[in-house]
């Protein structure tokens, strides 16, 4: 399970193996504090019991999350420690190295890839955004598809 975490939303991505995509959403969490992200968190990590939890690398280099998302991405990994889940970390400069060859220059165009491994996440997929358009509620869901399938690669 890969997951996203954004201001405002947390994107997830449940696979089993590199072809089969068991389910995917975004959570709505607006408004919403750390406590309340995480009791979210904690209901998707025991609806789906995940081997393996995979989130952003915040201490890689360009890492641009602020200092609420992580927290709660280091609560995130003590609590899947907690559950006796494995939690992998991909930085940001290893999903552009993953999909810059396949045409996936920016979070757009890796969403486009996404879907094209995923054609079921299609509908889901959000507009291409403009210069003056805030990132798209639906991309943290493909943030964290992206995420899995790095991983994915990793293993081989």
């Amino acid at each position: 399970m890969a997951v996203a975490i954004s201001t405002g939303r947390i994107g997830f991505a449940v696979l089993e193996g590199p072809s089969f995509l068991v389910d995917w959403c975004t959570l709505d969490l607006r408004g919403a504090n750390n406590d309340e992200r995480m009791e979210k968190i904690c209901a998707t990590l025991a609806w789906f019991l995940p081997d393996t939890v995979i989130v952003e690398d915040v201490k890689a280099k360009g890492c641009m999350k602020g200092a609420r998302t992580r927290l709660l991405i280091k609560r995130l990994k003590t609590e899947t420690k907690l559950r006796e889940i494995n939690v992998e970390t991909i930085s940001r400069v290893e999903v552009r190295k993953f999909f810059a060859p396949l045409g996936g220059h920016n979070k757009d165009a890796i969403a486009r890839v996404v879907t094209s491994q995923f054609p079921e996440m299609a509908t889901s997929r959000p507009k291409e955004r403009q210069a003056w358009d805030c990132e798209q509620y639906a991309m943290a869901t493909f943030e964290a598809a992206s995420f899995a399938l790095v991983y994915l690669k990793r293993l081989g």
